[in-house]
Formats: structure tokens, sequence, C-alpha cells
């Protein structure tokens, strides 16, 4: 009756996780509570009670410390690590209350792929209209966070990008 309970306490509280957080499975601590018979006269008619505790990470708050940590020298600039799930995430010590937990220690392993945020709606403000050839080139050394850039400009005539930026698509890739 306890793994059924786990398991549904985790679905549901996985269910509930606001956007842009992560809740690791060694983040999760559920406590229950003793087995009661709920009727005396069929002791085979149990009730268990649980509580599931979890502590969720903020990714950009997450992936920033990861990329302090880890990047020399990091510039500061917002970062998403893509693969926080896949990392592995332990408490350094043993969680004996949480529901009065206060302070826990993390230890957090893996190989973490770090990518800079663009804001890519400003980036197609900023390309709509500009030359294929020399405007490209610099707006895109304004941004430090890309690495590699390459335009593609269609009908292959085309000198200029639209000037509508709506008609400008950005593809990100990792490499």
């Amino acid at each position: 009756m306890k793994e059924a309970l786990r398991s549904d306490l985790i679905k549901k509280a996985r269910a509930q996780i606001p956007e842009g957080f992560i809740l690791y499975d060694n983040a999760i601590f559920i406590v229950f509570d003793d087995l009661e018979a709920i009727n005396t006269q069929n002791p085979a008619h149990i009730t268990v009670k649980g509580s599931l505790y979890g502590i969720m990470f903020n990714k950009g708050a997450l992936s920033k410390f990861i990329a302090e940590e880890t990047i020399d020298p990091y510039d500061g600039n917002p970062v998403l690590v893509r693969n926080l799930a896949d990392l592995e995430l332990k408490p350094k010590n043993e969680v004996l209350d949480p529901a009065n937990l206060k302070d826990v220690l993390f230890s957090i392993s893996g190989e973490a792929v770090v990518v800079w945020n663009v804001d890519t709606e400003k980036l197609k403000n900023e390309l709509a209209g500009v030359s294929k050839s020399d405007g490209f080139k610099n707006i895109i050394t304004k941004y430090a966070s890309i690495w590699r850039a390459e335009a593609v400009v269609r009908p292959f005539w085309k000198m200029d990008f639209p000037q509508n930026s709506e008609k400008i698509t950005i593809e990100e890739t990792l490499k």
C-alpha cells in the first residue's frame, strides 16, 4: 500500500510543478503515518496516510549556479542548462524531518549542456531590413552569447532580410 501511495503522491506532485521549475527524485521526501485500523471489527481494513515534501529548483537559477561553478570565466549572461533532468542530484546529508526542513545541501553531477539565452525577438527586430552581408555581421557581433551564426535569405538573389521581423526564422542548434 505504501508503494502505491508513494507513486500516486509523486505523480500528483509532478503534475503540479510550475513552469520553469524542476523536481528531482532525490529531492522528494515522503513521510508515512503509522498504519491505523479503520474498523476494529475488521482489522484487515487499514489506511495509509502519507505526506510528500519536495524541493523544487528554479531552472534559471540552477542553470546560473551551474554556469558559475563550472565555466571559467562566466560572464553572468543568462544561460540555460538544456539537460537539467539528466543531471543527478543527491542530498549531502540525511533528511530526517522534511516537514521542518530549513537547510539541506545537495551535490549535483553529470555533464551539463550550458546554452546562453538569446533574445530571439530582439534579434529578429534588429535584423529586419538589414543587408545580409555587412548588416548581419555587425548585428551578430553584438551578441556575445552567439558562438556561430549563418544567414540564409530566400530567394537566393535577395540581399536583405525581410522588413517584417515575423518573416525571419531563427533556428538554434547545439554542436
